[in-house]
């Protein structure tokens, strides 16, 4: 096949130069030959129209996109570092923002946020825009709002990911700086670091509509996105530099919980650990102790759906913490969990103890519904996005783990 499809790639004004290209890249990708099959792609990808240039109707065009696709693909498999320097260096790459976007996406959550500050203005002026003319925020429609002004927006492609390039360098600037504050807490007083680090790790948090709103009375930006991976990333990096002393115990005690809370959605298999380490430097003596672990029956029951470990879970909670605040919560998740993965009688013997435990609560009022339909699961993954969840995380933990491998591979 291979033969065949380079006799085609001889001549470029073939209507099939295109499909000869993507399918010879796909074949090298998948032998092993990695330059060779970006290469290839690369050809299929230079017919497509120049970013800011309205489509035409050029059959020639139609696998330009899938090799984009491809690319892209193969580019999330690499280092942050290898990706970005090669769509920098290769003149076909670099003339597309989803690539320029991946390669920076891949250094940010990384945490190398400096590339990211270097990178991402080069990336904007290959395609006119210039990031001095731009609004300092990482707020979306504030961004989309000055492409507008500047009359860069209109639906083209690529426009989407030239603003997320936007969002990556301000988030990264912002990273920066919050590490050189922490870098530097022996010169500050601590109720401005403490200050400092619950506005940013809210900022890119918001998992509680009440944070939101509380954030939205007051003066000044809103946050009006979600990034957990860095909130994860910002907490941690909290942690291992607030000195584990009384004035700073309040925030410490909080921003475990917190980290808790990010990783039950994010990265659920890490939530048990993140548990042990909070209760290492605070053994019962802190209220959101019992939080806690409610967020590992949540994690354990409906984002894995692992009934023997949210079992051992909830029972440590209520041996534990009997009448601790989010024990009513824990009820509701093996409930839910119990439904879901098929199991009526189970859900139907929590249920039961929920209404006569919580009888005045909504816990309680759920739970009689639950009651009245045993086998209803489909109302409840629309409304917690059991199988949302699931894909995304798993797609997620998969590239973590190929990025992990490559990692240990190079040292």
């Amino acid at each position: 096949m291979v033969p065949r499809f380079e006799e085609v790639l001889k001549d470029e004004k073939s209507p099939h130069f295109d499909d000869a290209a993507y399918f010879l890249g796909w074949l090298l990708y998948h032998r092993g030959n990695l330059d060779e099959a970006l290469n290839k792609f690369g050809a299929a990808i230079a017919l497509l129209p120049k970013v800011g240039v309205a489509e035409d109707s050029d059959e020639r065009n139609d696998y330009g996109y899938a090799a984009l696709t491809q690319t892209a693909r193969i580019l999330r498999t690499l280092r942050p570092d290898d990706a970005m320097s090669r769509v920098q260096n290769n003149k076909v790459l670099s003339s597309r923002p989803e690539l320029w976007y991946e390669a920076l996406a891949a250094l940010y959550r990384s945490h190398n946020y400096e590339m990211v500050v270097y990178g991402a203005p080069r990336a904007l002026r290959e395609f006119g825009v210039a990031i001095e003319t731009l609004p300092i925020t990482t707020d979306a429609h504030r961004i989309e709002a000055a492409f507008t002004k500047l009359r860069l927006a209109g639906g083209l492609q690529g426009e989407s990911e030239l603003q997320e390039i936007i969002y990556l360098y301000n988030a990264s600037k912002e990273a920066e700086e919050f590490e050189a504050i922490l870098s530097d807490i022996g010169t500050r007083a601590p109720r401005s670091i403490i200050a400092a680090v619950n506005a940013i790790v809210i900022k890119y948090s918001l998992t509680r509509d009440s944070e939101l709103q509380t954030k939205s009375s007051k003066i000044g930006p809103r946050p009006l996105h979600r990034d957990l991976r860095q909130s994860i990333y910002l907490a941690q990096t909290s942690l291992d530099h607030l000195p584990k002393t009384p004035e700073y115990s309040k925030i410490r005690a909080w921003l475990y919980y917190e980290r808790i809370t990010l990783l039950a959605q994010f990265d659920p298999p890490k939530v048990a650990a993140a548990n042990v380490a909070f209760r290492e430097e605070f053994p019962d003596n802190s209220v959101l102790l019992n939080d806690g672990l409610a967020e590992q029956v949540f994690a354990e029951a409906i984002e894995l759906a692992d009934m023997a470990k949210a079992t051992a879970t909830f029972n440590e909670l209520r041996q534990r913490y009997p009448t601790g605040n989010a024990i009513d919560n824990a009820y509701s998740w093996m409930a839910i969990a119990w439904t879901c993965v098929g199991r009526p009688e189970k859900a139907r013997e929590v249920n039961q103890e929920i209404v006569r435990l919580f009888p005045l609560t909504r816990h309680a009022g759920y739970a009689r519904a639950r009651l009245r339909e045993p086998h209803m699961c489909s109302d409840m993954n629309e409304l917690y996005d059991w199988d949302h969840h699931a894909v995304v995380w798993r797609e997620r933990n998969r590239i973590a783990l190929i990025q992990a491998s490559l990692e240990t591979h190079r040292l």
